[in-house]
């Protein structure tokens, strides 16, 4: 069994690390989020397999844009773009996040906030 790893905004478990993809179970508890960051060897797909989560996304030079992800749907972040999550729920959100990238280790990470 993966072991648990918890976090100010919840926790998560890597399921499966492969050379060149990974796969993690995160979740959110109500009300709380990732700090606002990027990654520069990664890009990240999520799909969100319960709860209700908002992202804000960045692109290099471009406006921020506000989704809301609902269970059974997804959203991908390429290389090098701001991101922040929050569970806008009632209830913890669940998350598969699959990392593809070369270099796939936690020290790949910005923060702005």
């Amino acid at each position: 069994m993966a072991e648990q790893v918890t976090r100010a905004w919840g926790s998560y478990k890597v399921l499966d690390n492969q050379e060149g993809w990974a796969v993690k179970e995160l979740t959110f508890e109500p009300g709380k989020s990732l700090s606002d960051q990027r990654h520069f060897h990664r890009s990240e797909h999520w799909h969100i397999v319960s709860g209700k989560i908002q992202m804000v996304l960045q692109i290099p030079d471009a406006q921020k844009r506000v989704f809301f992800i609902n269970a059974g749907q997804s959203i991908d972040i390429p290389v090098n773009t701001w991101h922040k999550a929050k569970n806008i729920g009632d209830e913890p959100a669940k998350v598969i996040e699959v990392w593809m990238g070369e270099n796939l280790t936690e020290d790949d990470i910005e923060r702005r906030d």
